[in-house]
């Protein structure tokens, strides 16, 4: 059943959220970054700093630090792929259009011409609101991320290490309706034996039935949209990468240079996921594992740091290259993901003991390759330290690419004792994308 099919292509976008990776935000489960806007480069804590930037565990005063764990989500719709669909789905449109087409079918021979009339004029009315519903879902992507992190770090002064354990996916599913012709047609010899049913009846004459391809000389309509042969053909799709990451960092400053350096080597598990359903997929066992191929590899990330003596003002600034290896990962599909190596910046600007403000920029696309629009993003944050119990947090996340991806930010951390409780929420202004982290978190 249609239906069922997009509702399960859709459902497996947002709710596995697998995607490719290398449109995936730095890190989208930190509920701090996501608060500023996606900041971290410069100013990530040393429980994040593994995957925003190892270099800053040369240059964090905590002494360790524990995520247990961090948690977070994002889900972008920008066509409203979501209401278009629930509304789709109560219609029952596909059903209602295949029974009353079959029904038409069984009492043809028992109805008379008026009831054959009305009969043909509410199908064909059918076969319009069906290809209009349609189209209202076609090439509209709905995309989602979600991420998660365990792991612990031992950062210091001058040097530093963290082991981190992270499932990171992100990706995104769309509807192809390319079945308007067909309905179209369909509906047009519909129409057609409607009218010269009319006129005969108005004129009190018999029909001379043209040649109609759908109907066959006995009034008969050849056509079911749930034949898998000669009904809707149109199809959905989702397609992802899921990347688990078993990582250690290590950070060392170089005091010749006044300059920090990290770097993170990284095992890495891809479970590519490339999924296309038809009409009969309903009637069909699904199964997740048959659409998943998976690749083990090794990458690495490298960042550095320095602090930047402004007059009276020191500014941290800081560069990262994450999956310096390139990497390709082919579908059974035939489809590709291709990981390619990231660069970002950042500066930090701590204005106070209790007052900080960061900026963070890609200076890559992030270039898409299943459905959803490429991305390069631009994150500003602030955050507002109370007495060290409480963090008030705000950002902004600009893309430079697509603008109705900028998102407001905020969030509140609660520190008390060298315990972390953080969440975050994020939305752009017409609700579109919205999102939310959240996370436990021991530093002393």
């Amino acid at each position: 059943m249609y239906t069922h099919a997009v509702k399960k292509v859709i459902l497996l976008g947002a709710l596995m959220s697998l995607g490719q990776a290398y449109a995936t935000p730095f890190s989208n489960y930190d509920p701090r970054a996501m608060a500023m806007g996606g900041v971290g480069v410069a100013s990530s804590h040393s429980n994040h700093a593994a995957n925003f930037n190892p270099a800053l565990l040369a240059n964090n005063i905590d002494n360790f630090s524990l995520n247990l764990p961090s948690l977070g989500a994002r889900v972008t719709d920008s066509d409203n792929l979501a209401d278009a669909a629930q509304d789709f789905w109560d219609q029952d449109l596909v059903n209602r259009l295949s029974n009353d087409i079959s029904s038409y079918n069984n009492s043809l021979a028992s109805i008379t011409p008026a009831q054959t009339i009305n009969s043909l004029k509410k199908i064909e009315r059918a076969m319009r609101t069906l290809s209009n519903k349609l189209n209202s879902l076609s090439d509209k992507p709905l995309q989602a991320e979600t991420g998660i992190n365990v792991g612990f770090a031992l950062p210091g002064m001058e040097n530093g290490s963290a082991f981190s354990i992270s499932s990171v996916a992100s990706g995104s599913a769309i509807g192809f309706y390319r079945d308007k012709n067909l309905l179209r047609n369909v509906g047009e010899d519909i129409n057609t034996l409607a009218t010269c049913l009319q006129q005969a009846l108005n004129t009190q004459t018999i029909c001379n039935q043209p040649t109609l391809n759908f109907i066959d000389n006995n009034g008969q309509i050849n056509f079911d949209p749930l034949d898998s042969t000669n009904g809707i053909t149109s199809s959905a799709s989702a397609r992802g990468l899921h990347l688990l990451e078993v990582s250690l960092s290590f950070a060392h400053y170089f005091p010749q240079y006044d300059l920090n350096v990290g770097i993170t080597p990284k095992y890495v598990t891809a479970e590519l996921f490339d999924f296309t359903a038809d009409i009969d997929l309903a009637n069909n066992p699904f199964l997740v594992s048959d659409y998943i191929t998976t690749t083990e590899n090794f990458n690495a990330d490298i960042g550095m740091s320095k602090t930047v003596k402004i007059k009276d003002n020191s500014v941290e600034v800081g560069a990262i290259l994450k999956n310096i290896l390139p990497q390709t990962y082919r579908s059974d599909l035939g489809n590709e993901v291709t990981l390619n190596p990231q660069l970002r910046v950042g500066a930090a600007y701590r204005a106070t003991d209790w007052a900080l403000i960061a900026v963070d920029m890609d200076v890559t696309r992030n270039n898409a390759i299943a459905f959803e629009d490429a991305s390069q993003f631009i994150g500003v944050g602030a955050e507002i330290d109370s007495w060290g119990w409480a963090q008030w947090r705000m950002g902004y996340r600009f893309d430079m690419v697509n603008s109705d991806r900028n998102t407001f930010s905020a969030g509140l951390g609660l520190s008390p004792f060298g315990v972390h409780l953080d969440l975050a929420i994020t939305a752009n202004s017409n609700r579109t994308e919205i999102g939310s982290a959240l996370q436990l978190a021991l530093r002393y």
